[in-house]
């Protein structure tokens, strides 16, 4: 009677002890599961707290970068703006004052050989001066392949810059600026005979404007001279072939291809080299002669600085011109450098009281706005092309 009951009170004990065992272990399942959902609740809401914490860090740092607005525009674009707008009339500047003292420099000594070598020698010597204080990287050293490569453009840079001389020492900076309108007409000239570009038609028809702007500026020009006429066209063709040259180079993947600016300045130490013996022939002889005829209503100290003003200007406004290109899109220093033109248009006539004839006014106000059709013109169709190839 006995052995059933203690069996039974065995499994009675087994059962409590199994209920029990089975509720510890549910609870302790429910508080892990409970544990990990509201740690979780807890990460996700740590997380977009932190979130929250780095949009408004970073928001704050925008709005910190943008400043106040002026106008609905913020001021670091206000001031960017300003800085650009800074540049182009620096560039306009460095323009005008070269041309200025350049005239006054061949009005004063004519001998339009020697100041276009030297012009060139101070510019080489200010780029030589860069180079050696470190602020610019200098040039690697001659060999034959870097003169093969620099040489055409540095003779198209002596032709160019010794007819420009020569222009302006035959006529006024007026005259020869609405010829040098036509540059871009020998520039698509030679892209098809040498680089063999063609462009669209609606491309050469631009032209059209600018040609005959300048053929109605010169009919009837106070200040024509075929000397001066010959001369800026001639610069126009080697400036043209200049461009084209040193697109060559610097489009180069081999120890040729330096810097724009540090290629101006190599090309203008070797147009330097080869003027100056060509102007010792041509001028040699007068220089001492002209010298002593100036100095008769001049004083030498007048002479050397003008001559030094308009050699360091002609080679900074290059400079700046390239910083210009590097700040803005080619079709902006397009219009720069029409606007340009105007300012040196308009700083020739108040300068020098240049006086302009009603059909050479309306000739370059034709042909100069001509210039920047053209530019705009290439440009789209430029990139036009460019899209069909991607």
């Amino acid at each position: 009677a006995s052995h059933p009951s203690s069996l039974s009170r065995v499994l009675r004990d087994n059962k409590n002890f199994l209920q029990r065992r089975i509720s510890r272990t549910s609870h302790s399942l429910m508080n892990t599961v409970d544990y990990q959902h509201h740690a979780k609740k807890r990460i996700n809401v740590r997380d977009i707290k932190r979130l929250i914490t780095r949009t408004s860090s970073e928001s704050g740092a925008v709005e910190g970068n943008q400043g106040s607005k002026i106008m609905g525009v913020s001021t670091s674009s206000i001031f960017n703006s300003l800085k650009i707008s800074s540049i182009f009339l620096l560039w306009y500047a460095l323009n005008v004052v070269y041309n200025v003292y350049n005239k006054k420099a061949l009005n004063a000594l004519p001998l339009p050989w020697t100041m276009a070598t030297a012009q060139l020698g101070i510019g080489f010597t200010y780029a030589c001066i860069v180079w050696l204080s470190g602020l610019r990287k200098p040039p690697p050293r001659l060999s034959k392949k870097t003169l093969d490569v620099w040489t055409p453009i540095a003779a198209a840079h002596a032709i160019g810059q010794v007819c420009t001389v020569c222009a302006l020492g035959a006529s006024t900076v007026s005259f020869v600026h609405i010829i040098k309108a036509l540059e871009p007409f020998f520039s698509a000239l030679f892209s098809i005979f040498i680089l063999g570009q063609r462009f669209a038609f609606p491309v050469y028809l631009s032209l059209v404007p600018v040609v005959g702007g300048v053929a109605l500026a010169c009919a009837k020009s106070l200040s024509f001279s075929w000397v001066s006429f010959l001369t800026a066209m001639t610069s126009n063709a080697a400036f043209a072939l200049r461009a084209i040259f040193s697109k060559r180079a610097m489009e180069a993947n081999d120890e040729t291809k330096i810097s724009a600016a540090s290629l101006f300045g190599v090309v203008t130490g070797l147009a330097f080299a080869a003027l100056l013996p060509i102007t010792l022939f041509v001028e040699g002889p007068k220089l001492m002669p002209a010298w002593t005829a100036a100095l008769e209503t001049d004083t030498a100290q007048h002479l050397l600085f003008l001559t030094g003003v308009a050699g360091l200007f002609h080679y900074l406004n290059n400079e700046v011109m390239y910083l210009a290109l590097d700040k803005v899109h080619p079709v902006t220093l397009a219009v720069g450098n029409t606007l340009k033109r105007v300012f040196i248009l308009v700083a020739s006539v108040i300068v020098f009281q240049t006086k302009l004839s009603l059909l050479s006014t309306i000739g370059a106000s034709i042909a100069i706005p001509g210039t920047l059709v053209y530019s705009l013109t290439k440009n789209y169709y430029d990139a036009k092309a460019k899209e069909k190839k991607e």
